[in-house]
């Protein structure tokens, strides 16, 4: 997924509606109700989950206990090193969690340099 379709894909899950990507402007908007700067036209720029450790925390808020676990093992540090996940592998794991994860057909780019990339095996 590009930068872009994760954030759009977390502001969804987190009761944004009317999400787009403005490439003309390079950025993410969407109407939340508690938003606080708005355009005219009632739309915010979203939160920047993929570099923010503030806007995961509140996105992590939607989870359930059960997905609680679920992310807490999509994590891909090992406990106690978990709480230094950044907010882009915090991101990933909270799609991932939510079944919003799309593979992409382009390269990949990497997460993170302490993360090895493990290629999933059909079974």
């Amino acid at each position: 997924m590009t930068s872009y379709q994760q954030k759009i894909a977390i502001a969804k899950a987190c009761e944004w509606t009317d999400c787009e990507y403005i490439k003309s402007l390079g950025l993410c908007k969407g109407k939340h109700r508690d938003s606080r700067v708005q355009y005219d036209s009632g739309h915010s720029d979203l939160p920047d989950y993929l570099n923010d450790l503030n806007a995961m925390h509140e996105a992590e808020k939607v989870l359930s206990e059960k997905q609680w676990v679920q992310y807490d093992s999509m994590m891909p540090l090992r406990d106690p090193q978990k709480i230094h996940a950044t907010a882009r592998q915090r991101a990933e794991a909270f799609l991932r969690t939510l079944g919003l994860w799309q593979e992409t057909n382009t390269q990949p780019q990497p997460i993170a340099t302490d993360c090895p990339a493990t290629p999933t095996q059909p079974q």
